[in-house]
């Protein structure tokens, strides 16, 4: 168990202030707490000092591709069971297999719609007991 570690629902990780702040008003409108970064280095070392019941990470960022900062996250004990979900344009079949393999959640594609995001929504109201997001997996169906 990790104490003095700050608990919200969402880390969203994108580089678009735009994309940002409309994800982010309309989580916090359906009640949901929020960080956000605008990189992979900083969505990791945002990890390191809190603990999402989700994440959400886009797939075009600077300075890491998402695929290093998925292998990161789900490296570590405290991250490796959050529900993480991609976000961008997924059209090639090799980044598909790659995402299928990698533990992701799910993937919403670009463009969306807010209420794409509403399967976020429903992770983050899960309890978050000693580092891992519980869900029951029937819910899912």
């Amino acid at each position: 168990m990790i104490f003095d570690v700050e608990h919200y629902d969402c880390l969203i990780i994108e580089d678009d202030p735009a994309t940002l702040h409309l994800l982010i008003t309309y989580f916090e409108k359906n009640g949901l707490t929020c960080k956000s970064v605008i990189c992979g280095i900083r969505g990791l070392e945002a990890l390191e000092r809190g603990l999402p019941k989700v994440i959400l990470l886009d797939l075009t960022l600077p300075n890491l591709h998402w695929y290093e900062v998925v292998l990161e996250i789900r490296a570590k004990n405290s991250s490796k069971n959050i529900p993480l979900f991609l976000f961008g344009e997924t059209k090639c079949a090799d980044m598909n297999a790659k995402i299928k393999n990698m533990g992701v959640t799910g993937v919403i594609p670009k463009p969306f719609c807010l209420k794409d995001f509403d399967i976020l929504r429903k992770y983050a109201s899960k309890p978050l007991i000693d580092n891992i997001t519980l869900w029951n997996f029937e819910d899912n169906e």
